[in-house]
Parts: C-alpha cells; structure tokens; sequence
C-alpha cells in the first residue's frame, strides 16, 4: 500500500505548481494586494477609501457568479488548462489597470478579475491535487493552500518597493509579468505531469474517478450539513476580522497595541493551514471541524466576556479557523463525495461561502452601528457555537472512512 511519503515523492511538481497557482491566482493577489494599494490609487487618483474597497466585494461577486461553471469545468477539463488559461486573463486584468482612469475601471476590473480568475481557482487546483493525494492529502491541500499566506506576507512589501521606486502602475505591471511569464508557464507543465516520474520506485498514480454524483451528493443530509456550516462560518467571519482593531481600540486599546495584535492574525493562518492538514490525515474530519469551531466560539466569547487581555487568544483562534476553511471543506468533499462530481460539489459550497462573506461584512456594519462591536461577537459565538453542534451531528452520520476507487460503488 502506498504512503504518505511516496505521494509526496511522486507527485512534488504538480504540488509546487499548485502552490505557485493558488500563490499568484485569484485566492490571493487580488485581494491581499488591494489593501496596500489604496493609499496610493488615493492619491494618484482621489478616489474614496469606500470605492475601492467595494472592489473588493464586486470581485468575490464575480468568484461567486463564475464558481458553478468553474466547477463544471473542473471535472471535464485538464486543470493544467484552467489554472493556466485564468492567470493569463488575470495577467490581462492587470496590464488593463495600467491605463484606468476612473474608480469604476477599477471596480469593473476587479470583478474581472474574480469572474475570469475564478475559472481556474480553488475548484481546480484542489481537485487536482485531492485526486493524487490520499494518505497525505490534508497537508498536502494545506501546502497548496499556505500560498495564502505567502502572498499576505509578501503583498505590503513588493508593493511598498515598486511604488516608492517606480510608481503604482508598476505595481500591476510586475503582477502581470508574474502572472504570464511565471505562474502560467509553471502551472501548465506543473499541472499537467499527472502519473508518478518514470523509474520512481513504487511508482504512485493518479486515481481514477470514483465517488457520488452531484444528484447523489445532493440527496445526501451530509451535503446539507457542510453546506449550513460553511454559511455559519462564513456570516460573521469578515466582519470579526476588519473590526477587531476599531473594537480593539474602542475599548481601550493603543492603536499600535491594537495593529500588534491583529498582525498575528497573518501568521496563525500560516500555521493553521499546516497543523489543520496534518490533524486531517490522522484524525476523523468532523472531530477537527469540531474542535475548529468550539475553538473559535472560545475565542469569541473570551474578547466578549473577558476584554482585551484575551484578544491574542481571539486572533490565534480566528487565525486557525481561516486556516481551515477551504483546506477542511476541501478535504471533507472528498473524502465524502470523492472526485467524480468534486468540482461542481466543491464549487457549490465554494461559491456559498464567497456570497455569504460579501453579505457578511454589510450586515456586520448595520449592526455595530445599531449594537455597538460586542454585537458582531456575540453573533460569531453563536453561530460557530452552532457549527460545533452540526459537525458533532455529522460525526454521528458517517464513520468517515477514506472513500477509494474500490468502495464507491461505480
């Protein structure tokens, strides 16, 4: 039987292509890159905080509009083809923010950016790497998925160098370079190498499909289960995370007090992709997802009820949970539904998630103006309270054994 270690040893290059797609895709330069741009489109242009950061949302509208056809695509077509083909029509988004004039180019490009992005996302690039990856597929998703990571760390940085030296057109100029000349060409051979190097001793394949159909996974209560977690989590995730330095410093915080702590936020969904990958291969996926969400009810209840002294705590436990999210709703398609139908399920619960946090941040903000910030918290508190209590249910409905070629049934 094969291990771990041989997938690894079999499949390292369409893991490094993985991460470069989810490193230089739509996950993560278009978001993580607009926040340290803002100053700068603000002065070049005097367009308003408020106009660029809707951006933001028109962008996860466009990942939400596209992720059905995306998934579609994922179980039909070669992903080598998808995450190529999306990077270089982000490569083409952002040579065209070169020449924006107007807030409403921008916005209009940043919605591009998600509708054609999002053809070769998440969907495409998990699947890829879940249908080579068994025994080591939790922490190999939550490589891939660590590229996050590296782009929020890396996004202030490049950014701060390019427009200090050379302007903020440069800034997308360089991102396109990346996205055509680097991550395309990665991707495409990365991708599409899809069985083990030739003379690999105990040579490990890909695969074949196997699993339930999108009517079969539809008829499933455990669909249902993810899909009402994922909006659970997804609701007041956003607002949790913009708010916490204001509430921070509303309650008594200094600011740079307060930007110390949120800074930590970075580095625990690092960690949390890493640690949260390796629980998966080794421990039943509903008790991580248990302990994910009772973790952070804790965290939420502890900046509630116990002031500013817990909000390291509160951070690590939002940082753990961002961690997670894609790496777990990934991993539990999978091992529940396999890879026949995984795109279309996957980007599903994918394009919920994304619609969710575009409603999560609005409906926040009319509360902390009616309630004050505690609000926001005691609404997390109870709905990751909840999603503890849906993933304690679905661990009762499943033994949850690795769903192989051989036991599906087709």
């Amino acid at each position: 039987m094969d291990s771990g270690r041989e997938e690894f040893r079999a499949y390292w290059l369409p893991l490094v292509a993985a991460f470069v797609g989810i490193t230089l895709g739509v996950m993560s330069i278009p978001f993580y890159f607009l926040g340290p741009m803002i100053k700068p489109l603000e002065a070049a242009f005097g367009w308003s905080h408020v106009g660029l950061l809707t951006a933001s949302s028109l962008m996860a509208v466009g990942i939400t509009i596209i992720s059905p056809l995306a998934g579609w695509l994922a179980d039909r077509v070669e992903a080598r083809i998808l995450v190529a083909v999306s990077l270089l029509l982000l490569g083409g988004c952002y040579a065209a923010a070169t020449v924006m004039r107007e807030l409403w180019h921008f916005q209009l490009i940043y919605f591009l950016t998600g509708f054609l992005g999002g053809i070769g996302g998440a969907t495409a690039i998990t699947r890829s790497i879940g249908a080579r990856f068994v025994h080591a597929r939790g922490l190999a998703i939550g490589i891939v998925l660590s590229g996050t990571g590296v782009a929020s760390f890396a996004a202030p940085l490049f950014v701060n160098v390019l427009v200090t030296a050379y302007g903020w057109s440069s800034v997308f100029w360089a991102l396109c370079g990346l996205s055509v000349l680097v991550a395309a060409p990665i991707t495409w051979f990365g991708l599409g190498t899809t069985r083990s190097p030739a003379g690999a001793s105990n040579a490990v394949q890909e695969r074949p499909v196997y699993g339930a159909t999108l009517r079969e996974a539809t008829r499933d209560p455990r669909f249902y289960i993810l899909l009402i977690t994922i909006l659970l989590f997804g609701l007041p995730i956003s607002s949790t995370i913009l708010n916490m330095v204001p509430m921070l410093i509303d309650r008594g915080a200094e600011p740079s007090h307060a930007a110390q702590i949120a800074s930590v936020l970075g580095i625990m969904i690092l960690i949390g992709r890493l640690v949260i990958g390796l629980l998966l291969d080794r421990l039943r996926p509903s008790l991580v997802g248990i302990g994910i969400f009772a973790l952070a009810a804790v965290g939420a209840c502890a900046l509630l009820f116990g002031g500013i002294g817990y909000a390291l705590l509160t951070v690590t436990a939002l940082g753990f949970m961002l961690g997670a999210e894609i790496d777990l709703m990934s991993f539990i398609t999978l091992r529940y539904f396999g890879t026949r139908a995984y795109g279309i399920i996957f980007a599903l619960m994918f394009g919920a998630y994304t619609l969710i946090s575009i409603i999560g941040p609005v409906a926040g903000g009319l509360l902390i103006e009616a309630h004050g910030y505690e609000a926001i918290y005691v609404v997390a508190a109870i709905a990751w309270s909840t999603a503890t209590l849906m993933f304690i249910v679905l661990s009762r409905m499943s033994d949850e054994k690795p769903l192989l070629p051989d036991a599906s049934g087709h």
